[in-house]
């Protein structure tokens, strides 16, 4: 459970991410494959799915980080 996550990792080639069923827009930089924040509290689901063009482009998942926003109250 959480209100975000990271995942970090390396890419050469296109991929898309899905976040709760629908596609979210990315931009890889500094290992970061996709990054979000300010999700509702709970459960979510992520996937990430590759399309390489030829047989030397990867998709490397090195970690997935989940966030919690702290309650103040």
């Amino acid at each position: 459970q959480g209100t975000g996550v990271t995942l970090f990792g390396l890419s050469n080639t296109s991929y898309q991410v899905s976040f709760d069923g629908a596609i979210r827009s990315t931009s890889a930089s500094e290992n970061i494959l996709f990054s979000t924040s300010n999700e509702a509290a709970g459960v979510h689901n992520v996937s990430i799915i590759a399309n390489p063009s030829s047989n030397d482009q990867v998709l490397s998942l090195n970690q997935a980080v989940v966030t919690s926003a702290v309650n103040s109250t």
